[in-house]
C-alpha cells in the first residue's frame, strides 16, 4: 500500500465464522477499492488469514470469561503500535470502548491529532428481557453503560447502521458521523437466482429463513403458522438455517410437523446461495420492537439478490427498504393469525412468485456493499475533518 492512503484499523471482537461475515469482509474489500488502507482485525490464530477473498489479521483471544476482552485488546493495541504506517482511524464496536478510551487519553496527552477513535454500532441487545439470563443482563447493562460513556466523549465519533439507531441511542449531533446500512453483492447470488426451479410452485411453496435463531424473532411462531396453514389445505415447506436459543423450540416443532419443517445448523457463508436456491420465498417475521425497527437486516438483501419473493412483517426496517415494492407479501402483525393470513396470500398468489423474485433481484442492485462502503468512507472523512485530521 502507498504511504499516502488513509489508514483504517478496524477491530472486531467476534470471529469471522457467522452468517453475517460479509458485513466486515465485503465492506473492507470495497473500502480498499475506494483507496483506503484497511487493517481488519478479528479473534483468530495470530497471522494473516483470508475468507471470501479478503485478507484480515488474526489476534488470539483467550477463552476466559470477563477478562478475555482485556487481554485481547491489550494484544490489539500492541499490534497497532508496531504497524509501519500509523492509522488515521481506529474503528471498533461496543466491547472495545473502554480500551480505546484510554488510548484516546494517551493521544490527547501527547498532543497528537491521530488516530481518531470511532465506534460503529450495528445492533441493540437482542435477548428479550423476560427470558434473559445473567450473561444477557450483564451484556445489556454494559451496552447501555458504554453508550452513555461514548456519548459523553469516550470516543471521538460514532457511526450507526441506521439513523433511527442513532436516535434511539441519543447520540449527540457533534459525535454522530453518519450511517452505513447492510448490503449485498448481487453477483454472489447469481447461481441461486439462475438455477431456481419454479415448476413445482403450484403444488408446494418452499420457504426459507437464514440467520440468527435467537429468541424474540418469531421463528417458532412462524413455524406454527406454517403448520396451521397446511392444516387449512395449503402446502408449505420451510427450512430454518442458523443457530441460537430458539433452535430447541424449532426442533421440537420439526418433530411434530409431518415433514413440513426442517431445521439446519449454521452453514458457511459461501454456501448460503445453495440453501436459497430450492426456496421460493425468504421470510422475515420479526416483531415490531425497537431493536428490530432500528436495524438493517442483511438477510433481506440476500433474499432479494437470490431472486426470492419476500414475506415480511410490516415494520420500519423492512418498509424503509422495500417501500411499495411488488415483490413482498406483508404480514400486518407478528401474531399467529396475521402470519397465517400472509401465508394464505402467498399461497393464492403462488403463480406470481417467480415474477416477484425477478423484481426483488432487480432491486437488489441498489443495495450493494459498494454503496455501503462509500457511505462509511464519507462518514469517516467527515469525522476526521471534524477532528482536524
Amino acid at each position: 500500500m502507498e504511504k499516502n492512503l488513509r489508514h483504517l484499523v478496524w477491530v472486531n471482537t467476534s470471529p469471522f465464522d457467522g452468517l453475517d461475515i460479509s458485513t466486515w469482509l465485503f465492506t473492507t474489500k470495497e473500502l480498499r477499492k475506494l483507496g483506503w488502507m484497511v487493517t481488519l482485525i478479528a479473534p483468530d490464530e495470530p497471522g494473516t488469514h483470508e475468507k471470501l477473498g479478503v485478507e484480515y489479521t488474526g489476534i488470539r483471544m483467550p477463552d476466559i470469561y470477563l477478562i478475555r476482552q482485556l487481554i485481547f485488546h491489550n494484544r490489539v493495541k500492541h499490534f497497532i503500535n508496531k504497524l509501519d504506517q500509523r492509522p488515521d482511524v481506529v474503528m471498533f464496536h461496543e466491547f472495545s470502548v473502554p480500551s480505546f478510551f484510554f488510548s484516546k487519553i494517551a493521544r490527547m496527552i501527547t498532543g497528537r491529532k491521530s488516530p481518531v477513535y470511532v465506534q460503529d454500532i450495528r445492533s441493540l441487545p437482542m435477548q428479550p428481557e423476560n427470558i434473559a439470563g445473567v450473561k444477557d443482563r450483564v451484556r445489556s447493562f454494559y451496552f447501555y453503560l458504554e453508550n452513555k460513556l461514548a456519548n459523553l466523549g469516550a470516543v471521538d465519533g460514532r457511526i450507526t447502521i441506521t439513523r433511527p439507531m442513532a436516535e434511539a441511542l441519543n447520540i449527540p449531533p457533534d459525535r454522530f458521523w453518519g450511517t452505513w446500512s447492510s448490503g449485498v453483492q448481487p453477483e454472489m447470488f447469481d447461481r441461486s437466482a439462475g438455477n431456481r426451479d419454479w415448476s413445482d410452485v403450484g403444488r408446494q411453496v418452499k420457504l426459507i429463513y437464514i440467520g440468527s435463531m435467537s429468541d424474540g424473532r418469531n421463528l417458532a411462531l412462524f413455524a406454527r403458522a406454517v403448520i396451521e396453514a397446511n392444516r387449512q389445505g395449503m402446502n408449505f415447506h420451510i427450512t430454518f438455517v442458523g443457530g441460537g436459543t430458539e433452535m430447541n423450540d424449532l426442533l421440537r416443532l420439526e418433530k411434530d410437523s409431518g415433514g413440513c419443517i426442517r431445521v439446519q445448523p449454521p452453514v458457511p457463508h459461501d454456501t448460503i446461495q445453495d440453501w436459497l436456491t430450492p426456496a421460493h420465498i425468504g421470510i422475515l417475521p420479526f416483531p415490531d420492537e425497537l431493536k428490530f425497527r432500528v436495524s438493517s437486516p442483511i438477510k433481506l438483501f440476500e433474499y432479494a439478490a437470490a431472486g426470492l419473493a419476500i414475506l415480511a412483517t410490516r415494520i420500519t426496517c423492512h418498509t424503509n427498504v422495500i417501500g411499495d415494492g411488488k415483490y413482498v407479501v406483508w404480514a400486518e402483525e407478528s401474531t399467529l393469525d396475521s402470519l397465517v393470513y400472509s401465508l394464505k396470500n402467498a399461497w393464492e398468489n403462488r403463480m406470481h412468485l417467480q415474477e416477484m423474485g425477478k423484481l426483488a433481484r432487480l432491486e437488489s442492485t441498489h443495495w450493494t456493499w459498494t454503496e455501503s462502503a462509500l457511505n462509511l468512507a464519507n462518514a469517516l472523512d467527515l469525522g476526521m475533518r471534524k477532528n482536524g485530521s
